[in-house]
């Protein structure tokens, strides 16, 4: 009997420890479960948000604005020109028609800025050069007080005659003595005078004088009828050519290409004011440079024209030293 509680009480023991085994199993998985879930949680990938890369525009290179001496009036060479907000050039303002003239007070690089803090590509536009007319005398003859009385409606009368008669007159030799010269006669002096009227108001506030040692050596390089450069020639110089095309363009060479215009004037111009701010800037805002030449020379071959100009400048002293070296002789 003894025999049997003691193996009941065995099993019973033996029971209990198992029920207890798997009791004490239950809270490990929860805890595995718990783990995982919450390495998960802290694992997760990014966010859309942090993903996202943001492009910064290169910015742009801005350079210092110098103020002219005098302000300067640039008419625009082309149609379409962009005149910009600001130095950054992102904002356009209005696009120019060829013509349009804009004052500009200042520059930063090869733009120029007006009074306003516009930028505009000087590169594309043209000095003007403004020429006052001289007034003409007017000499006022003295009249009788007392024929003007007694003979006024006779007097009235010739008058009138008379002044359509000579203005008639004068027209009509105006008219035979002054025809229209073609563009295309202009002369190698009448060229020089426009290149003239580029350097000087390039320079505008600055002492430019006409050289006539530094325009003769011009001269002579621009005779080789080619465009280069040998030295002696002042501290720097510059050259250019115009070409009359077959389609009636004048054409020079500009900013990397050639440009046509209708005009010689305005082919004159464009290079005129090329060859001193652009190809060589110094010579526009360099002061010590005050002795300056130009030289000039025409071909016409084959019915066609060019023009080859040269532009020179020195200082005072270096001029000297050269011709003391017999640069000039």
């Amino acid at each position: 009997m003894k025999k049997n509680v003691y193996i009941t009480l065995i099993i019973t023991l033996a029971f209990l420890m198992t029920v207890s085994g798997c009791v004490a199993n239950t809270p490990a998985t929860d805890i595995t479960t718990a783990a995982i879930t919450s390495v998960a949680a802290t694992t997760k990938e990014p966010t859309e948000t942090a993903a996202v890369t943001t492009t910064t525009p290169t910015p742009v290179t801005l350079e210092a604005v110098v103020m002219l001496p005098v302000p300067a009036t640039y008419a625009s060479l082309f149609d379409g020109i962009k005149v910009y907000s600001d130095g950054s050039r992102t904002v356009i303002l209005k696009a120019l028609v060829k013509g349009d003239q804009v004052t500009i007070t200042g520059t930063s690089g090869q733009y120029g800025v007006t009074a306003e803090g516009s930028f505009v590509n000087l590169h594309l536009m043209s000095v003007v050069v403004t020429v006052t007319p001289t007034p003409a005398e007017t000499t006022v003859a003295p009249t009788d007080p007392t024929a003007a009385t007694t003979k006024a409606p006779a007097t009235t009368t010739k008058a009138t005659t008379a002044a359509t008669t000579k203005a008639t007159t004068a027209a009509t030799t105006a008219t035979t003595a002054a025809p229209t010269v073609p563009i295309a006669s202009l002369s190698a002096s009448e060229v020089e005078s426009i290149v003239w009227g580029q350097v000087e108001a390039a320079r505008a506030g600055m002492t430019t004088n006409h050289n006539e040692i530094l325009s003769t050596r011009s001269r002579s390089n621009a005779n080789r009828l080619y465009v280069g450069h040998t030295g002696n020639n002042g501290d720097a110089e510059s050259c250019g050519s115009i070409g009359k095309s077959r389609s009636s363009k004048w054409i020079c060479q500009l900013y990397g290409n050639q440009e046509g215009f209708d005009t010689l004037e305005e082919c004159v111009s464009a290079l005129g004011n090329y060859l001193v701010t652009v190809h060589v800037p110094t010579m526009a805002t360099d002061s010590t440079y005050t002795e300056f030449g130009v030289g000039v020379a025409k071909e016409e071959s084959g019915g066609l024209i060019t023009y080859y100009v040269f532009v020179a400048c020195a200082t005072p002293e270096d001029l000297q030293w050269q011709i003391d070296q017999g640069w000039y002789s």
